[in-house]
């Protein structure tokens, strides 16, 4: 079975392009820049290099793609201060980070945190997109999960497995790539970049392992009635702006743990779920209510609703509803 990673195209982030056939001394620098100091060492077959590097303009969450066209060795020294995640969409990469050594392919993948030197050896196929995620970001949703501020770096257990959490993840992160190429350099509406940063990173925190995960899991308390009916009173009153858990959180005066689990005990789902579902509710009215001389189009609709990604709106209207946004718009 082809996974859904291996079915990404190599043009992802392809509006982001930062080196085409770049030389090796040239490729180093730009990666050093982009990533961490390292030294890299090519196989054998050196004359087939040709780097292609492509970097989403920097922030709590940003995206690269890595392809060199010849196996290559990178020796890291300690990330600094950023975490990442590291997918093959071809090829294969082994790895070795601390104590931990292992092969990721298509389907897979691996964190690389704070503290350890890494080591990694890449196939002459391989391309490679990486999920950036800068140490104040975490500690920020960190602090919002738990109640209270850590101020040691989160280290992640380093696979990313195809597991129901790992393969939810890999497919939100292919997900966000094509989504900053629907937009291209123009770069992502804040409802859309607001809302996906925080889906990452709860997703992160919540389903990986981590040295900071018996805080976020310990004992949660009941969410109040009030306190929910104002979460989704906010939600109906906002539903076309940025939303977050956290702001949720905020505006029902609850801590976010509370509220993530309030959710799943009333509705089954999370938070943001439910924003999902209720802001396609709204979309399918708008379907509904469009006329010919409106001149509206899915498309439109679909993005004043949050939804950035057109291709994964109609499928979960079409599931939902059971035809397609166009089949209501011409009704």
């Amino acid at each position: 079975m082809v996974s859904m990673v291996e079915s990404a195209s190599s043009g992802l982030l392809g509006a982001f392009k930062v080196l085409d056939h770049g030389a090796p001394e040239e490729t180093h620098e730009l990666a050093v820049g982009l990533m961490n100091r390292h030294r890299m060492r090519l196989g054998s077959n050196a004359s087939g290099f040709q780097a292609d590097i492509r970097a989403t303009p920097a922030g709590g969450v940003s995206m690269l793609y890595f392809s060199y066209g010849v196996a290559t060795e990178i020796n890291s020294a300690p990330l600094p201060d950023f975490t990442t995640v590291q997918l093959p969409i071809r090829g294969r990469m082994e790895y070795a980070h601390g104590d931990e050594h292992g092969v990721a392919v298509p389907g897979g993948g691996a964190f690389f945190s704070e503290g350890e030197p890494v080591r990694t050896r890449w196939s002459s196929d391989l391309e490679l997109l990486v999920l950036r995620v800068e140490r104040a970001a975490l500690a920020r949703k960190l602090a919002t999960l738990t109640g209270r501020r850590v101020s040691a770096p989160v280290v992640f257990s380093p696979v990313v497995g195809n597991g129901a959490a790992g393969r939810a993840l890999t497919s939100t992160i292919v997900t966000l790539a094509e989504i900053y190429d629907r937009f291209g350099i123009d770069g992502l509406p804040p409802v859309i970049a607001t809302e996906y940063e925080e889906l990452v990173l709860s997703m992160l925190l919540l389903d990986h392992e981590h040295s900071s995960s018996d805080s976020v899991h310990s004992q949660i308390p009941a969410l109040p009635g009030k306190a929910m009916r104002a979460a989704v009173r906010y939600i109906e009153e906002h539903y076309m702006q940025p939303l977050t858990a956290a702001l949720l959180a905020e505006a029902s005066y609850v801590g976010e743990r509370t509220l993530y689990e309030g959710f799943q005990r009333e509705f089954g789902i999370t938070p943001m779920a439910y924003v999902r579902r209720f802001r396609l509710e709204r979309a399918r009215e708008a379907l509904i209510a469009a006329t010919p001389d409106d001149g509206a189009t899915v498309a439109e609709i679909s993005l004043s609703h949050g939804f950035g990604h057109l291709g994964r709106f109609a499928a979960s209207y079409r599931e939902r509803y059971g035809e397609s946004p166009s089949e209501t718009l011409r009704r």
